[in-house]
């Protein structure tokens, strides 16, 4: 909007409303939600000022005495006194302060603030008006998240949900001084969905060049003492840090050795810490070095603990992947059997002759958490990996899991992604091959710190647990014992708990418990914990949500398909025979090993965004108009087609753009007729065919037509007819193949376009007909499926049904879905209308009901092809149909069903229906 405009033209945009009446003066209150006040200053203030008195005296309101126009901000509001001078305008709350922007003789423009320590809470602006006084109320709420910190860039949302429409301002300090603001105000779908609210503007991702020497940096939001960030991030330049090492080096070397051996010992440590030694000093000391993994141990060893009670091909298949999976650790293996009720476990685990392997055999069931704690105590190595009997390890996973926690000594333990475990589960992997998935994710993996690891596969740091001590007993026979165990380390040491997502662990899950034990051990674990960790439970959900795991999966995604022939479908949201015809290609591309992306643009709260989703993508979002910001990321998959299915939301103008920017080949499908037709349905305006007119007469039709919304279709963001298909025609003549799913189709086109080449190539074979018998000799039904609107003959069907009615009452009509006004029908006694129906198995329970014998197709528009048309043929319901469009196409070529003109009179088609189905 511009700052300066005649307020009649934006009337509809502005909130009215008085203020209360006990006010001495009863002002008028005004909030100009989409007027930006930081480019406009008081100036665009003034003028509307003038602009609303003028439409005041026009309509002949009552004029107010004092006008007050304002708008709030984050921590405070700008506000135009009319009539009122500066010298007028005493702050009455000292808590906030006030700043005079701009006066005249008109009045006085000023800004109300507030700078808040919390981020949560309200401010009241109290002002004094000569004898009179006014208040603004403002509200906070600060929600933010930091999803990655590196020393070179920083990534997380953050939005104030008092005033989500508007993004927040923040700023960077390191070390205190500031180095560089920036403004949340990237569209994050992932935030808005999990949150279930409104937030067009949340995301952000700022780049900072490397800092010399040891810096502190800071998040603050503008304006406000409120950090981003629980605390400060710490960094350390490389020259800093060998500098440090230096000084530590020679601090080891100074500590007096009460031995020779004490001696030696001191010269290694004093070689970790000098950077030529520092290989030669793992290789030496702590154990094998290796380069392909990037990590090194404490020690050489490690310990399994794998419990174990019921489930034997899930068990042998554990310990089977443990024993044979390749690993640069001395494994010692230690296997509980808990007196299940399975006695081929046991002599499985008898029989077990590798050296590695611990047994120990518990002469009554002790339960899950007992039996954990008793091969604890049987363990001689320091750290263990705590592994569930119904998981899958390949190889080097466990090398790669100890090299985390290695690396990450604050870390209590870590846990995997899976396939089966709760917040640590990751859908989007294909599990034929577990060693293939872990060779593809291994080098993208990310370290998340998470509220809890899971105890299907936990890399337990064992310093920790040396403090802490096992499993508690209150848990009974499990559910819940590592949720409590990493609460009570985090709560008494402070330590941190991970997922690792360049590790994946196969995990079947609720083998040893069954369904109703797990359902039955979640609740009351869910209590316990509850009532332990008071707010646990509300935590833990809202983490599943709003953690930084979910991006970090959503990264892994991107980076391990970044190299996946990926095929990119542009299209709409409106399902329909679009959605049927899209699917059954998704299902052709995983079955080839390809991925797709499905691209279109959706609405929010009336402003539209490009919408990314597909196959192994979690759904992401880009403002309209940032289109280099699509291409970017775009670019970054391996493109190997592109076809162009619709335009959707989108404009003519915008696919044309974005086509033109990707500079690859594309095909594209001829769905229906928005390319040429803003109504995409060819009928007029009068509920006819037009068969393709003029343009200048599409205008007229357009002028008279009730359209969808303006961002429903491209039409209007174009202007006329002529400039929707100009555009068109280059969008289509730039296609590598052009395809119509039928000859009528096909033929329509041609009239608009004469010189494109268009090739016919329907959605699927016909399959052979068969005639449905019926159930009952005398039933006289007749079908109508799926959505019923105006164009697929809404009006046909009711004048058939009330002559039908009169003329052959003991013939029923079903539609089988709904129409667009199923009240039209309500006082037919001949009609049924069964609603809405989930899927073909709910489809085909209702034909065993109803018994029809045909399905009436009586579409006044030419439908590009009738995925309906193929599910009435596939049921055996005979047709009978209007011959236009596809359906008149495959009917005739097929020599299939009764055809009528759709002008035909209705008493000649009710007595053709009757005559067949007597």
């Amino acid at each position: 909007m511009k700052a300066r405009c005649m307020l009649s033209n934006i009337i509809k945009e502005i909130d009215f409303r008085f203020f209360n009446e006990n006010k001495i003066f009863s002002p008028w209150e005004i909030e100009f939600r989409y007027l930006n006040i930081s480019s406009s200053g008081g100036e665009a203030y003034k003028g509307l000022v003038r602009d609303f008195v003028t439409y005041c005296n026009r309509n002949k309101l009552k004029k107010p005495k004092a006008p007050i126009f304002f708008q709030k901000d984050h921590f405070g509001v700008h506000v135009y006194f009319y009539g009122i001078t500066s010298k007028d305008i005493i702050n009455i709350n000292r808590k906030t302060s006030i700043s005079f922007i701009a006066e005249d003789k008109d009045g006085t423009f000023v800004y109300f603030s507030t700078v808040p320590n919390s981020p949560k809470g309200e401010e009241v602006f109290a002002v004094r008006l000569n004898d009179s006084s006014v208040e603004f109320k403002i509200e906070w709420d600060i929600l933010s998240y930091i999803e990655d910190a590196k020393i070179t860039s920083i990534r997380g949302w953050a939005f104030n949900s008092k005033l989500h429409q508007k993004p927040l301002d923040a700023q960077l300090f390191d070390n205190g001084k500031l180095k560089k603001e920036f403004q949340a105000s990237i569209f994050r779908g992932d935030v808005q969905d999990s949150l279930g609210m409104l937030v067009p503007h949340s995301g952000f991702e700022i780049h900072i060049g490397i800092s010399s020497g040891l810096v502190s940096r800071q998040l603050i939001l503008k304006d406000s003492n409120i950090s981003l960030l629980t605390k400060p991030l710490i960094y350390a330049s490389p020259g800093y840090i060998s500098n440090f090492i230096k000084k530590l080096s020679r601090k080891v070397n100074k500590i007096e050795a009460d031995s020779a051996i004490e001696r030696d010992y001191i010269n290694a440590l004093s070689g970790l810490f000098t950077v030529n030694l520092y290989e030669n000093f793992i290789r030496k000391n702590y154990g094998r070095f290796n380069y392909q993994l990037g990590s090194f141990c404490y020690s050489k060893n490690l310990s399994v603990i794998i419990p174990v009670y019921d489930g034997f091909s899930q068990t042998v298949r554990c310990i089977e992947s443990v024993l044979n999976s390749k690993t640069i650790y001395n494994l010692e293996i230690l296997i509980g059997y808990d007196a299940g009720p399975d006695a081929r476990l046991e002599r499985f685990i008898a029989e077990i002759s590798d050296e590695r392997v611990l047994k120990i055999f518990n002469k009554e069931n002790l339960g899950f958490v007992q039996n954990v704690n008793n091969l604890l105590s049987n363990k001689t190595n320091k750290d263990f990996l705590l592994l569930n009997a119904d998981t899958v390890v390949s190889d080097h996973v466990i090398d790669r899991l100890y090299g985390i926690l290695n690396q990450n000594r604050n870390f209590g333990s870590i846990s995997p992604i899976s396939n089966n475990a709760t917040i640590f589960t990751h859908s989007n992997l294909d599990l034929t091959d577990l060693n293939n998935i872990n060779i593809e994710i291994h080098n993208f993996g990310e370290l998340v710190t998470v509220p809890v690891s899971h105890g299907f596969c936990m890399m337990i740091n064992g310093d920790i647990y040396e403090k802490i001590g096992g499993f508690g007993k209150e848990w009974g026979k499990g559910y819940g014992e590592e949720v409590d165990w990493c609460l009570k380390s985090a709560n008494e040491l402070g330590v941190l708990h991970g997922c690792y997502t360049g590790v994946f662990v196969y995990h079947e899950g609720s083998v040893s418990f069954g369904q109703e034990m797990r359902i039955e051990g979640e609740r009351r674990a869910g209590e316990l914990l509850e009532k332990k960790y008071p707010g646990f439970n509300s935590k833990i959900q809202s983490y599943v949500y709003e953690g930084a795991l979910n991006q970090a999966k959503i990264n892994l995604d991107l980076s391990i398909r970044s190299s996946k022939d990926t095929h990119l479908f542009i299209s709409h949201s409106f399902g329909g025979g679009i959605e049927t015809y899209l699917n059954t290609k998704y299902v052709e591309l995983k079955k080839s090993g390809k991925d797709y992306i499905n691209l279109k643009v959706v609405t929010f709260a009336d402003l539209q965004y490009w919408q990314v989703s597909g196959s192994f993508y979690t759904d992401r979002y880009f403002e309209i108009g940032d289109i280099a910001g699509l291409i970017k990321w775009l670019e970054k998959r391996n493109l190997t087609s592109i076809s162009v299915e619709h335009m959707g939301n989108a404009s003519a103008n915008e696919i044309y753009e974005l086509l033109k920017l990707l500079n690859k080949s594309y095909s594209l499908m001829l769905h229906d007729f928005s390319w040429v037709c803003p109504k995409i349905n060819l009928v007029d305006q009068l509920g006819r065919y037009c068969n393709l007119r003029e343009s200048t007469t599409c205008e007229l039709c357009v002028e008279k037509s009730n359209l969808p919304s303006p961002s429903a279709i491209s039409f209007p963001k174009l202007g006329t007819v002529a400039s929707l298909r100009k555009v068109s025609y280059k969008i289509i003549k730039g296609s590598t193949v052009v395809e119509a799913p039928s000859i009528s189709t096909r033929q329509i086109y041609l009239k608009a376009f004469p010189d494109i080449d268009v090739k016919v190539k329907a959605h699927h074979r016909e399959r052979p007909f068969k005639q449905r018998e019926k159930s009952y000799a005398s039933s006289k039904v007749v079908a109508i499926l799926g959505a019923i609107s105006d164009v697929k003959g809404l009006y046909k069907y009711k004048d058939l049904a009330d002559y039908m009615e009169r003329n052959y009452p003991n013939v029923t009509i079903v539609f089988f879905g709904y129409t667009s006004n199923d009240e039209l029908f309500s006082q037919n006694k001949n009609v049924k209308i069964t609603g809405k129906y989930s899927g073909r198995e709910d489809l085909l329970k209702l034909i065993d009901i109803y018994d029809p014998s045909i399905c009436l197709h009586f579409s006044i528009w030419p439908e590009t092809f009738s995925y309906t048309l193929s599910e009435s043929l596939s049921l055996g319901l005979y047709p009978f149909y209007f011959k236009i469009g596809a359906v008149n196409d495959r009917l005739t070529k097929c020599k299939l069903g009764q055809g009528f003109s759709v002008d035909e009179d209705v008493s000649l088609v009710a007595k053709a229906i009757y005559d067949f189905i007597k």
